[in-house]
C-alpha cells in the first residue's frame, strides 16, 4: 500500500489517501462531503509509474469534531455560569445603608470579638462552656438554651473580652417553672447575685436585670454562672447573659 494526497472537489482540502481505499467513500475532514477516492496522480520513471510520496499527517478519513464541540460547549456553560453568579452577588450584596444592631455574640473558647465601647456583649447558650454530667444544650422555640440545670453544683462560663473599663448592667435571658431560684454572676472578680422569680410556664422566658458590676480594666475576661446557695436553688433554662456599658469609658 502507498500514500498519496488528492483534493476534495468541495472545500478543496488536502486528503491523504492510500491506494487501499481507490474506489471507496469516504469523508473530507473539512467539510464532511463524501468523495470517492480517485486514482492517484504518478509520473513516469523509466516507463513504471510511481506513486508520489506525501507526508503521513493528514489521515484518510476525517478525525471526528466531537471532542472539540464538546469542549467548546463546556467553555460557554463555565462562563454562563460565572457570569449568572455574578450578577445575583450585585442583586443580592448586602445593604450597605443600614448600620448593624450594636451588639457582638462572642464565640465562646474561640478568639472572641472586640465589641465598640457602646455595645452590648451577649454571651449565647451556642457557645456557652458546661460545667456537669447533666447540662445540655436544648432549643425550644427555636431558640438555644442551656436545659436540665438541675444540681446546684454543676455551672456555665463563657470567655470573652471587655472593650473598656468601667459598670456594665448585668442581665440574663432564662425560665424557671419550678420555684424561684438564687444564681449569681461572676464577671472577672466582679459579682452580681440576684433572686429569679417562679414563671408560669417554661415558655415564659425573659430578661431579668441582676444588677451592676465593674471592670476594672479592659481585656480578656470569664463570665461564670452559678447557683448562689444550694437551699435556694430550683432547675431554671438559661439563654443568654448580656453586659451592656452604662457609663462612657475612662
Amino acid at each position: 500500500m502507498s500514500e498519496f494526497i488528492t483534493i476534495c472537489p468541495q472545500c478543496r482540502q488536502r486528503i491523504l489517501g492510500d491506494t487501499a481505499y481507490i474506489g471507496h467513500r469516504v469523508a473530507c475532514p473539512l467539510c464532511f462531503q463524501e468523495i470517492v477516492m480517485p486514482e492517484p496522480p504518478t509520473i513516469r520513471d523509466a516507463g513504471q509509474p510511481k506513486v508520489l510520496p506525501v507526508s503521513p499527517r493528514n489521515p484518510v478519513a476525517p478525525k471526528s469534531n466531537k471532542n472539540t464541540l464538546i469542549l467548546v460547549a463546556a467553555v460557554v456553560l463555565v462562563i454562563v455560569a460565572l457570569a449568572g453568579v455574578f450578577v445575583l452577588t450585585r442583586q443580592g450584596g448586602a445593604d450597605l445603608s443600614t448600620p448593624p444592631k450594636p451588639v457582638v455574640e462572642l464565640q465562646g473558647a474561640s478568639k472572641p470579638e472586640t465589641p465598640g465601647n457602646s455595645a452590648a456583649i451577649v454571651f449565647s447558650a451556642t457557645n456557652a462552656k458546661l460545667h456537669g454530667t447533666k447540662l445540655q444544650l436544648e432549643w425550644r422555640g427555636g431558640q438555644p438554651h442551656i436545659g436540665y440545670w438541675n444540681e446546684p453544683s454543676e455551672w456555665i462560663s463563657w470567655d470573652g473580652v471587655a472593650p473598656r473599663s468601667g459598670k456594665y448592667k448585668v442581665s440574663a435571658s432564662l425560665v424557671g417553672a419550678d420555684g424561684d431560684t438564687e444564681l449569681m454572676v461572676e464577671v472577672g472578680s466582679a459579682v452580681v447575685s440576684a433572686r429569679v422569680l417562679k414563671a408560669d410556664n417554661w415558655e415564659n422566658y425573659s430578661t431579668v436585670d441582676l444588677g451592676l458590676v465593674e471592670i476594672k480594666q479592659a481585656g480578656a475576661m470569664t463570665v461564670n454562672v452559678r447557683a448562689k446557695t444550694a437551699g435556694i436553688w430550683n432547675p431554671i433554662n438559661l439563654y443568654s447573659v448580656q453586659l451592656t456599658p452604662v457609663e462612657s469609658s475612662r
